[in-house]
């Protein structure tokens, strides 16, 4: 009886070996089988087809101004299809016709430059294929420069120039552009702001006031005279007033900046940021600065 229960035992352990080994073949076949093979995630696939039409769906190109936008994307980009110039169509201008605006803005990115004349004009230029993007409108008595709220411009060479008679009272910088006032304004008062991170250059003022806000990491730089002299820095730009000569200056700073100017009678700083204030002239200190902030006589 023992002698029968070792062989079937023994001819049990036979049978279960000989199946462990039959598994195992078969496993290390799928994994030859898997080697050889291509998995679907690395395959890139530029088009879908849909089983039920076997049709192509219609797909979105950024880089072509004609293609449909894709109503899920927060941004249409604009890249002109090459880098050489004659790729991206001829500069052309266009006259806008705008009037009766004392305030000017510029958005986004673009070159504005500001001059004063007999009469209002504003000339608009750009690649031929980039200018009808470009917006220029009024908000109140503002004149705006942008482009749509769905579009971004690369490699754009957006320029605005405007004349403008009367008196200037406000420019301001909300993007990545640039503001050039290259003739002098009599103006009873002028602001110059800057919250985004271009440059804003404004030469031979001539005001009873000039206020002047920075709150981007951009840079403004005036030159003139004025009675009053108002400075609100936030930011992180550098503002320099040494060619705008004025009889009063206040200057309150919280950003870490610099900031230089020439002041004649009197210079009030409230200053809780980082930086240095350098002054020009002889006026009264009325001096409220923090430990890490430096004014200094030029």
């Amino acid at each position: 009886m023992k002698a029968i229960s070792f062989l079937a035992a023994t001819a049990v352990i036979a049978m279960l070996s000989v199946s462990c080994e039959r598994d195992l073949e078969m496993l290390q076949e799928k994994l030859d089988h898997d080697q050889t093979t291509t998995p679907v995630d690395s395959v890139k696939t530029d088009k879908k087809e849909d089983p039920a039409n076997n049709e192509t769906p219609e797909t979105t190109d950024p880089t072509d101004p004609s293609s449909p936008a894709d109503p899920t994307s927060p941004d249409v980009v604009i890249i002109p299809d090459s880098s050489t110039d004659e790729a991206k169509g001829d500069l052309v201008t266009k006259v806008v016709e705008l009037s009766n605006f004392s305030e000017v803005e510029l958005r986004k990115i673009g070159e504005l430059e500001i001059v004063s004349g007999s009469d209002y004009k504003v000339e608009v230029s750009d690649y031929e294929d980039m200018l009808q993007y470009a917006l220029v409108f009024m908000e109140g008595e503002k004149l705006v420069i942008s482009y749509e709220d769905n579009v971004q411009v690369v490699a754009s060479k957006l320029k605005v120039t405007i004349t403008i008679p009367d008196r200037l009272s406000k420019a301001l910088l909300s993007g990545a552009g640039n503001i050039n006032i290259l003739s002098g304004f009599d103006s009873e008062s002028v602001e110059l702001s800057v919250s985004g991170a271009g440059k804003l250059t404004a030469a031979q003022i001539n005001a009873a006031r000039v206020q002047i806000e920075m709150s981007g990491s951009g840079s403004l730089q005036a030159e003139g005279k004025c009675d009053y002299l108002d400075i609100n820095v936030q930011g992180s730009g550098p503002v320099n007033c040494e060619g705008l000569r004025c009889g009063q200056a206040s200057c309150n700073i919280g950003g870490v900046c610099s900031v230089f100017l020439s002041v004649s009678d009197k210079l009030k700083v409230d200053a809780s940021g980082i930086g240095t204030l350098r002054y020009f002239g002889n006026p009264v200190l009325e001096l409220n600065v923090g430990m890490l902030f430096n004014v200094v006589k030029g």
